[in-house]
């Protein structure tokens, strides 16, 4: 059995969690989800390099290229700010910018990797899984099953507001097609 644990660390102005994932090569399933945090530069597709991306992406390749057989959806979205069809396009180049990155640095098969743009359309459900990575206060703000939609963060405080915000700008990894 090869168990492959991805740490990811998010960082904000005020917290930092830690989300452990496992791909299991004998619970792969099409349509497990595992949230990411790739970090952007303002308003663009440009990735910004750290060791915590590579981290990430090198076991993301390591898991492809024992997984041949595995496609993985990498999901961009943004928060509500901004035109619906603006956030869209962003979220999209996001994806793909992710996407032509790991392909070219790990060499990874192209037929492995999809990408899509959700922009705002998909809110963040706070699940047990987020919920848990979450700091007290905030697990008390955002319960398991809020749903992060426009009209819930407007409701919120400054500081809250953009917490919501930080946590619907997300990338996700979804496997779409596990092939024998």
């Amino acid at each position: 059995m090869v168990k492959i644990f991805f740490l990811i660390t998010t960082f904000s102005l005020f917290s930092v969690a830690k989300i452990y994932f496992d791909f299991n090569d004998e619970s792969v399933e099409v349509g497990q989800k595992k949230r990411i945090q790739i970090l952007y530069s303002y308003n663009s597709a440009q990735l910004i390099n750290s060791k915590e991306l590579d981290s990430i992406f090198i076991e993301l390749s390591n898991f492809l290229k024992i997984h041949s057989n595995v496609k993985i959806e990498i999901g961009g979205h943004t928060d509500c700010r901004g035109s619906a069809f603006y956030n869209k396009k962003l979220s999209e180049h996001r994806a793909r910018s992710a996407q032509e990155y790991i392909i070219k640095k790990y060499n990874i098969d192209s037929a492995q990797l999809t990408y899509i743009g959700y922009g705002e359309d998909a809110p963040t459900h706070i699940d047990a899984e987020l919920h848990s990575t979450l700091s007290v206060a905030k697990q008390k703000l955002f319960p398991i099953g809020t749903v992060l939609t426009e009209s819930f963060i407007n409701g919120l405080d400054n500081s809250n507001f953009e917490n919501a915000h930080h946590i619907n700008r997300r990338t996700e990894l979804k496997i779409v097609s596990v092939s024998n």
